[in-house]
């Protein structure tokens, strides 16, 4: 079965921890929730208008099967099926790509360096979307968005950081 359907699929991903949640009988508040990621990151991590932030987006690849190119993600200010703006990287890239394909079972990093605007609000959701083309065939095709709060530290962040977080 696996073999007839799957077996020349890749499947790259963002992990969403919180995904299933309301079905294993824990409530959600903000439904949106079911697509936040600690897979989106930014440096620095509390930016100003004005500042150069880089975006940085971890492709997971759970298949057996290696991506057959470099994976595209697309970044953007707001959810981008409720009108949510294309992020516009320096130099005018509206596309980051992995460094090569992504091989079985293995991560690889986008990047895109984005200048803050001025008239950004305060700790927007900035999602990204994993081959936003649909130009690679996926064993699952519904966990390739995911979102992340600019300018929050998360308490991931802070304990990567080494902070103490109680």
């Amino acid at each position: 079965w696996w073999q007839e359907r799957y077996a020349d699929r890749c499947d790259a991903t963002f992990i969403l921890p919180w995904r299933y949640d309301p079905e294993k009988g824990f409530t959600l508040q903000d439904q949106a929730k079911r697509e936040q990621t600690k897979d989106i990151m930014f440096f620095p991590r509390n930016p100003e208008a004005g500042d150069t932030v880089l975006i940085v987006g971890r492709v997971h690849n759970f298949s057996l099967r290696q991506t057959p190119r470099p994976v595209g993600v697309r970044f953007y200010v707001g959810n981008p099926d409720s009108g949510g703006g294309l992020i516009q990287g320096v130099g005018g890239r509206g596309v980051g790509y992995t460094l090569g394909e992504v091989p079985v079972r293995e991560t690889r990093e986008v990047q895109l360096s984005w200048v803050i605007p001025p008239a950004l609000p305060a700790h927007p959701r900035i999602y990204g979307v994993i081959d936003p083309a649909d130009s690679i065939p996926e064993v699952h095709e519904g966990n390739n968005r995911g979102w992340a709060i600019l300018g929050k530290e998360s308490a991931a962040a802070l304990a990567e950081a080494g902070a103490d977080v109680a």
